[in-house]
């Protein structure tokens, strides 16, 4: 039973340790990843595309023509590399299709009422509405009598 109680800090240590060991091997990986045209996501969540790479730095465009300069620390993942990009890219000028013309649409393809006598009459009547531009009196929040649903 003694021996227990000493085996088992140390094996939760070791376990600790070997964890974080780990996650900075894979920080390493992600580190080495970085590079110009990569789509990455930041520890904040932004999602960007990597401008440049520097040696403590990156320059992150996360819109057109919207650049910011990061740590390098802050990349959490890279989601695609700069060939994956490159390959979309090119497969997308491949698929894209030319557009189809315009039809010309005349004023005869719609009807337009002249009066309000061919609209519901029910969208029109506002007999029940409260004035104060809630839903109906009857029932309400603010009627004492109302029942609650």
């Amino acid at each position: 039973m003694d021996g227990l109680i000493i085996l088992l800090p140390i094996a939760l240590l070791a376990l600790i340790f070997f964890s974080g060991r780990k996650r900075q091997r894979e920080a390493a990986a992600v580190q080495k990843q970085l590079s110009p045209g990569a789509e990455i996501v930041t520890t904040a969540g932004l999602y960007a595309t990597i401008v440049e790479v520097e040696a403590d730095s990156v320059v992150l465009e996360s819109s057109p023509g919207v650049q910011s300069r990061w740590a390098r620390a802050a990349v959490a993942r890279v989601t695609s590399s700069a060939e994956d990009v490159a390959a979309a890219d090119a497969q997308d000028a491949e698929d894209a299709v030319e557009p189809a013309s315009t039809a010309t649409v005349s004023a005869d393809d719609y009807a337009v009422p002249d009066d309000l006598s061919e609209l519901d009459r029910d969208a029109t009547n506002t007999k029940d509405r409260d004035p104060r531009g809630g839903g109906s009196q009857r029932g309400g929040i603010d009627d004492p009598g109302g029942r609650r649903p």
